[in-house]
């Protein structure tokens, strides 16, 4: 049971920490595979083979089997959704149940969405809400069974694509802060900070992002990809700047502090730049940047810079 599993590893993480004075808060999964665009296919336009879809949480449940809770929470959704008349829910599906017990009885009936189809992205973003809330409200609970002193921050949201704001609404009831993942510029970023600070009242962090550069043994990476060191330079106080002005911005994880340089044979495809080179020498440019604002980060925020 997925309860029982939580309270075994809040047991095991949590306990032994609930004392510690260094530990901000708990964090879960980095960018859970949630909506549709964050399990849909990749294509990668630089290089690399195309990502195949994944199956999400709603394809994972309403295919398993009857005595699954999950399912049984799909089945009785779906009969509310479609006022328990199963020929309104086979007409949208195209399927020939003759009733909703036999759709609770089938396995595998229905592997991936078909998004030209209103209905049945409409069925799976209910039932996805249903599941986060589900989701949340164990782990939560779990680790607040053994340690009640430190935040809950749920899982690190998805910016780049849809995720966190089709989930924000359901996951910050449970979390202290808003936490997210988004590569790009500060101008790229801003509509989405705005939409968060108007739907929820709490802090927010950068929980990951970075600005890459092009050089000599990083020929192709991740974005959004600065021409040299000084652009990138500009690009993380630009973002430092406006995003620390922001009233609940309160935090950025910089993503990357050594080069991954292609001359690893892990990082051949894909590179990514860091506050080093691969050698472990800071960028002076780079360490000037967020030496200067971090100790400028309170003046920032407080409009006394």
């Amino acid at each position: 049971m997925f309860a029982e599993r939580c309270d075994k590893m809040a047991k095991e993480f949590a306990l032994p920490k609930k004392d510690d004075p260094y530990l901000l808060g708990y964090s879960m999964t980095d960018c859970t595979l949630f909506t549709h665009e964050d399990c849909r296919e990749r294509p990668d336009v630089i290089g690399g083979k195309r990502r195949e879809s994944r199956l999400g949480f709603v394809q994972r449940l309403r295919n398993s089997q009857t005595t699954a809770p999950g399912k049984q929470a799909y089945v009785n959704m779906m009969k509310e959704l479609y006022f328990k008349n199963i020929e309104r829910f086979n007409k949208v599906y195209r399927t020939k149940f003759t009733s909703f017990e036999h759709l609770a009885k089938t396995q595998n009936w229905r592997e991936y969405t078909h998004l030209y189809n209103g209905f049945e992205v409409r069925d799976n973003i209910e039932f996805l809400k249903l599941i986060i809330d589900k989701y949340y409200e164990v782990t939560k609970a779990s680790i607040q069974k053994y340690d009640p002193n430190h935040m809950f921050l749920g899982d690190k949201s998805n910016a780049n694509n849809d995720s966190i704001d089709s989930v924000l609404p359901i996951t910050s009831k449970c979390t202290d802060i808003i936490l997210y993942r988004i590569y790009a510029c500060y101008e790229a970023q801003k509509p989405g900070l705005d939409r968060c600070s108007e739907l929820v009242d709490k802090p927010i962090i950068n929980g990951d992002s970075a600005y890459t550069m092009l050089t000599e043994h990083m020929p192709r990476s991740y974005g959004p990809v600065a021409d040299n060191l000084l652009q990138s330079a500009e690009w993380t106080e630009e973002f430092f700047v406006n995003a620390f002005s922001r009233k609940n911005f309160v935090g950025w994880h910089y993503c990357g502090l050594i080069d991954a340089t292609n001359q690893n044979p892990r990082k051949q495809l894909r590179q990514h730049s860091g506050l080093m080179d691969s050698y472990g020498k800071p960028y002076p440019i780079l360490q000037k940047v967020m030496k200067n604002r971090s100790q400028e980060m309170y003046s920032t925020a407080s409009g006394n810079l």
